[in-house]
């Protein structure tokens, strides 16, 4: 009898010598409507959003890793026309200088932590909207939407574009997307509806679609995500979630196991990621989760009555994700955000 009470005693050991990973749901104390979030390190991060209710947007921070929130509204003077304003995605390239996009393809700067923002970028089209963007440094970056893809070089003072797919074609044809990634100045990917890809490897003078990604029987793509020049995840509707291995020349199909509206991806390294959507039938969200590099995904938590939008990964102990309520009456309570920790054992 020895052996197997001596087995079960080692077990048992071992499993309480295990780390707990979890996902926390944090009431926000807002009903605002959040489409980004980014942290800078295990403290330091932004979320923003907006909604129907929250005009010109909102902007909240946090010191403590996210446990409490400070929030500030009506950024900026929306148009009129417009029956909400958002603003859709926020970057950080040091803990003074970001930058955010939105809605009538804003883009607003602070070069100083959070404390004052300013437009560099705006247009009046109610129907222009930026979703997404990415910065290198301070002073050189991208942003991306319905409205064209622009691209800055001196911090956002000035902006090229909206850039064209292809300057010598006899129709003008913008290029536009849902997300944008480049892991150097020279190659970078975006993705849209109807399952568009495209690729550079000349800092964005020439755009690639890569062949067969663009038509009317693909799912949309939501969310990029590149951990190098060669491995890469897009996510989209009907719980698509596409592969590759180089560089975005080919892309496969992975098994997500679900049928959410997958919005946003994130990597630690080319094996750890996470993968966040939602169910409008349901009213509910998932979290998806792999450690071999997207061979098999497992739902990690399931959300109830949240539209979950936009995931960050700092590293594999630390994330957030943050979304929209679903199907929730006006005394529900405020907004939820998902925050990952990983707890290691009492010592």
């Amino acid at each position: 009898m020895r052996a197997p009470v001596a087995a079960i005693i080692l077990s048992l050991f071992l499993f309480g010598c295990q780390d707990a990973e979890r996902w926390i749901f944090q009431e926000l104390g807002t009903r605002a409507e959040f489409r980004d979030v980014f942290f800078l390190d295990a403290e330091r991060g932004w979320i923003v959003g907006g909604g129907h209710d929250i005009v010109g947007g909102i902007i909240g921070s946090t010191t403590d890793g996210g446990r409490t929130w400070s929030f500030e509204s009506a950024i900026v003077e929306p148009s009129r026309r417009a029956s909400s304003f958002h603003l859709n995605a926020v970057w950080f390239v040091d803990e003074r200088n970001g930058f955010i996009a939105g809605d009538g393809f804003h883009v607003l700067r602070t070069v100083d932590g959070g404390e004052h923002w300013h437009k560099v970028l705006h247009t009046r089209h109610v129907s222009a909207h930026l979703h997404d963007l990415q910065f290198f440094d301070r002073l050189d970056g991208w942003a991306i939407g319905s409205g064209g893809l622009v691209r800055t070089i001196d911090g956002g003072e000035t902006w090229e574009g909206p850039l064209v797919a292809d300057e010598d074609a006899e129709e003008v044809r913008l290029l536009w997307g849902r997300a944008i990634r480049f892991v150097d100045r020279s190659r970078g990917w975006l993705v849209g509806a109807a399952g568009l890809i495209q690729s550079t490897t000349d800092g964005g003078a020439t755009w690639t679609r890569v062949e067969g990604s663009h038509s009317s029987d693909k799912p949309d793509l939501w969310g990029l995500d590149f951990v190098d020049d060669r491995h890469g995840w897009a996510v989209g509707d009907r719980g698509t979630i596409l592969y590759t291995g180089d560089g975005g020349v080919s892309w496969q199909r992975q098994t997500s196991g679900v049928e959410d509206t997958l919005m946003d991806v994130d990597f630690v390294d080319a094996w750890r990621g996470w993968a966040v959507g939602f169910e409008r039938r349901t009213g509910s969200s998932t979290v998806l989760r792999t450690t071999d590099g997207g061979s098999t995904w497992t739902e990690q938590t399931r959300v109830p009555s949240e539209a979950v939008r936009a995931l960050f990964v700092l590293d594999a102990q630390h994330a957030w994700a943050v979304g929209e309520q679903q199907r929730r009456g006006a005394d529900d309570g405020s907004q939820m955000l998902l925050r990952y920790e990983v707890v290691g054992p009492e010592r």
